[in-house]
């Protein structure tokens, strides 16, 4: 335990020290951070249409297959707009893009399955 506190330490100063980014590459420190901000904070467009969708008397098909339909928006856009969307690790356009149409596809599905 204390080791690992000791490695806490040592990568923290090297990640904040001023023209060591050998030492941080060779520690494997990225300066970004854990996750993509933009993609995943646009995964909560289909978090909220589900509670929104929840409101009313619907489903559990229903209310999946609009927030897939929601997320199939939201793949679209970043498609044309960047190309990527990095919280799936989609780094293609092409892949980006058949990924909205999946989801737009099976969340249309799903909406007109249930009662």
């Amino acid at each position: 335990m204390l080791f690992n506190l000791f490695n806490i330490v040592v990568m923290t100063f090297a990640s904040a020290a001023y023209g060591q980014s050998n030492v941080r590459r060779t520690m494997g420190i990225k300066d970004s951070l854990p996750v993509p901000l933009w993609s995943t904070a646009s995964l909560l467009i289909p978090v909220i249409a589900f509670f929104y969708v929840s409101r009313a008397p619907a489903s559990f098909s229903v209310r999946v297959g609009y927030s897939l339909a929601q997320l199939g928006y939201v793949l679209f856009v970043a498609g044309i707009a960047t190309g990527t969307f990095l919280i799936f690790r989609l780094t293609k356009r092409s892949r980006v893009l058949i990924a909205a149409v999946l989801a737009f596809l099976l969340g249309t599905i799903l909406s007109n399955i249930g009662p």
